[in-house]
């Protein structure tokens, strides 16, 4: 879907996912450095990843005159990515401890991060 200049709604043809994850990866992490919020190296290294941490999905199609379809989706667009009630700082070492539901390959069910990160 997109908005004209004028705020018409335009519903557009489904674009396969993996290419929009793929563009939205690389326009956040180029958006992240651009602002000096992340270094270069850590987007190349970023990038770099095999599981990148971005997916899309769209399957779910709003039409041209369905306002409250466009409502939801942009409640849903909204939410934040990550439960912040799931993460912790520890100021006296700077890091940042995300627990979520047990991860088969690491066997842990947390992750630890610079704060920057």
């Amino acid at each position: 879907m997109a908005f004209r200049p004028d705020g018409t709604f335009v519903p557009l043809p489904a674009v396969p996912e993996g290419l929009l994850a793929e563009g939205f990866r690389r326009a956040v992490l180029g958006f992240l450095s651009g602002k000096g919020v992340v270094s270069e190296d850590l987007r190349c290294k970023l990038l770099g990843w095999r599981h990148s941490g971005f997916s899309m999905h769209n399957q779910v199609r709003v039409g041209e005159g369905d306002a409250e379809g466009r409502k939801k989706l942009a409640g849903y667009m909204l939410r934040a990515p990550m439960a912040l009630e799931k993460m912790a700082y520890d100021a006296a070492t700077g890091t940042v401890i995300y627990r979520s539901k047990m991860h088969l390959g690491l066997k842990r069910n947390f992750q630890l991060m610079p704060g920057a990160e």
